[in-house]
């Protein structure tokens, strides 16, 4: 209970200050690991920009892992399915597409790019 209480007040006082947004992967991390993603970048992305760095920071952090057993490599495997990390370089495609003259979202799409939780 207190540590739902904690994420809680985390995630309302975190939402000033990331451009975290509800719905997105950014709500499984604590507000350390957020802070460190989105060092440095513009504090007003769109959300689905800040939702595509969240996952595939969550992607990486997975690609990373070990599969030593079969659980293991079902949990990763579910995982990645679920984040769709097979659709990252489509997906980072189009947003670049849409958001192509707005430079601030292109430097976050690029500095964030290799990043993990």
């Amino acid at each position: 209970m207190k540590k739902l209480r904690f994420l809680a007040a985390a995630a309302l006082w975190l939402s000033a200050a990331t451009p975290m947004q509800a719905g997105t992967e950014c709500e499984a991390f604590d507000a350390g690991a957020l802070r460190a993603l989105f060092a440095g970048l513009p504090t007003k992305l769109p959300a689905d920009v800040t939702s595509f760095i969240c996952r595939r920071a969550v992607c990486n952090h997975w690609a990373g892992e070990d599969a030593y057993d079969p659980d293991r490599a079902r949990q990763i495997e579910t995982a990645v399915k679920r984040l769709r990390c097979g659709s990252l370089s489509h997906d980072e495609t189009n947003l670049q597409l849409h958001y192509s003259v707005e430079p601030d979202v292109l430097r976050a799409l690029e500095r964030t790019r290799g990043t993990k939780f």
